[in-house]
């Protein structure tokens, strides 16, 4: 059986050769001619959503004290930080078919590629960018929260997202994937927080 979602935005939405099985309801829509919405199209006001600006300073406490600061990363092989939390100065880059164990949060630009896997331990961050953008080009499966505080997630890849989506920036989604694939993922300072949570996973959607 297929589980529906709904996409709206405060903005707009563009849906190509792609199927939504839900509604979609934004002030401009962009549907192409082999878009197919199961559900209802809305064209109006759809109220702003607040991108909350996340406090990550006890995460990078947290990655100091462990050991797992770095003034930039490139990496394509497997790592497994300390404490479970990779907090980098600048931009990261994985690639190749690197699992990473643990949260990546950067100051810059994160780029992921290849076929990489994001497993969170320690805290729901998958992947956080506090000043740049997110960029997936992975077949790999990335679970946690994907948060960029000011920048765009851009994603064109056919892996797979296990978690929540939360952008101040813009979205844009290609490739044979599905969007997202919900599990309620809210992260807690490290110092108090329980650990990543897998929770039970159903189809969802992001709002922009």
């Amino acid at each position: 059986a297929k589980t529906g979602i709904s996409l709206t935005s405060s903005t707009s939405i563009s849906v190509k050769n792609n199927t939504v099985d839900g509604d979609v309801k934004a002030p401009v829509l962009g549907l192409h001619s082999k878009a197919t919405i199961t559900g209802s199209t809305t064209r109006s006001p759809v109220p702003l959503l607040e991108i909350p600006n996340i406090d990550l300073t006890p995460f990078y406490t947290w990655a100091d004290n462990n050991g797992e600061v770095y003034n930039g990363l490139s990496v394509d092989t497997d790592m497994t930080p300390k404490g479970g939390i990779i907090w980098v100065n600048g931009d990261a880059e994985v690639s190749g078919q690197a699992v990473i164990k643990g949260s990546i949060i950067a100051t810059g630009n994160i780029h992921i590629s290849g076929a990489v896997n994001i497993e969170p331990t320690t805290c729901d961050f998958g992947l956080a960018s506090r000043d740049g953008d997110l960029t997936v080009t992975s077949s790999g499966i990335l679970k946690g929260l994907m948060y960029a505080r000011i920048g765009d997630y851009n994603y064109t890849a056919n892996g797979q997202v296990i978690g929540q989506i939360m952008v101040g920036g813009n979205i844009g989604k290609g490739g044979n994937s599905d969007i997202v694939l919900f599990s309620k993922s809210v992260p807690q300072d490290p110092n108090y927080g329980t650990g990543y949570h897998d929770h039970v996973v159903v189809l969802g959607g992001w709002h922009k």
